[in-house]
């Protein structure tokens, strides 16, 4: 019991740190991103600590299985190094007692990591799209900056300017995509204007001088214009909740589209992402006495890359139909755990 309860002091206090870094790290390119944003006056300054807020608590189903793997890693390092483990070792405990011991940590762990990404992960994104969505509609010209990309109309057309010469648009382009394929639209100039009274509509993009390629189907068309307005559709919440990232979980059962599919197994599979991810920290925390610790990291962080990486491609094979809803991405967590047990059957493979 003393020894259960020092495994759990020696690992927490640096769990608590890694995590306390990664959201550190987190909330300074997150907020140099969403600042660079407002300088462009593609958000407004009112909406950053709403949106940062918002965006720290989607990460946080991230960070907290990177802190558990990497706080585990260092705690049962220095034990290592210290020829604390060692002891223990030889008085009859196991590699395998100290990931059990430490299962009463991750266990809760992957519970609250479970709430974020079921629960809380699709309400975070829905209240990112409102607020983005409402700092879209005060985009005025003479804030855009030249050769920079704007999504507009939920993500389903992008502006961008060559010049602005006060509430005139220079060297116009317009990308468009729907249900008959996407449209790339050159103009000379351009103007922003209020829709008035239809319903429905935001604003309105009117193009002046130009030329439209129409791609799809195979085909592709080509026509040119004097004038040509671009109806922009007023946000709502409804196109908002469409989007899968901010669908309610349980409406992503019995999908039979591949992409919401990823996103109901990604939502699923992260609890067992974390647990699976801060046990295989305890036989990749292996030191010998007195070796640096930074040959110990170094190779902790290369583990995590790699398995990094391969959740993202097991998601992007699933959202591609490359793979079916079975496997899915769950073949990810086989191949964790088939690691687990080699390298908790087999010390010598690390």
């Amino acid at each position: 019991m003393i020894a259960a309860r020092y495994l759990h002091l020696s690992t927490l206090t640096p769990i608590a740190l890694s995590f306390a870094l990664l959201v550190a790290l987190f909330l300074f390119f997150a907020a140099a991103d969403l600042l660079n944003d407002a300088v462009s006056r593609v958000l407004s300054a009112a909406s950053l600590p709403r949106l940062l807020l918002v965006q720290t608590l989607i990460a946080c189903e991230v960070l907290i299985p990177s802190a558990l793997y990497f706080g585990i890693v260092d705690g049962l390092g220095r034990m290592y190094r210290s020829s604390e483990l060692v002891v223990f070792y030889a008085n009859g405990w196991s590699e395998v007692r100290t990931a059990l011991t430490l299962a009463q940590v991750l266990i809760p762990a992957a519970i609250l990591v479970a709430v974020l990404s079921i629960f809380v992960r699709p309400i975070a994104y829905e209240l990112s799209y409102a607020i983005e969505a409402e700092s879209a509609k005060r985009i005025e010209p003479e804030s855009l900056v030249p050769g920079r990309f704007y999504p507009l109309a939920d993500e389903e057309m992008t502006l961008s300017v060559g010049g602005v010469d006060g509430d005139l648009m220079l060297d116009v382009f317009v990308q468009t995509e729907g249900g008959d394929g996407s449209r790339v639209i050159r103009a000379r100039e351009g103007r922003l204007l209020e829709s008035g009274a239809e319903p429905g509509v935001g604003r309105v993009i009117e193009l002046t001088d130009g030329y439209a390629y129409r791609l799809g189907a195979g085909v592709d068309h080509e026509y040119t214009y004097e004038r040509l307005q671009l109806k922009l559709e007023a946000p709502s919440q409804a196109s908002q909740v469409r989007n899968r990232r901010a669908q309610p979980t349980e409406a992503l059962f019995g999908s039979d589209n591949p992409k919401e599919a990823a996103e109901l197994q990604w939502r699923l599979s992260l609890p067992f992402t974390s647990l699976l991810m801060g046990l295989l920290a305890v036989p990749l925390a292996r030191s010998a006495p007195r070796r640096s610790r930074f040959r110990q990291m170094l190779f902790a962080i290369l583990a995590y890359a790699v398995a990094f990486n391969l959740a993202i491609i097991a998601k992007g094979w699933v959202e591609s139909g490359l793979v079916g809803v079975f496997p899915g991405i769950w073949w990810f967590h086989g191949l964790l755990l088939l690691t687990l047990v080699l390298l908790m059957r087999w010390p010598a493979l690390r």
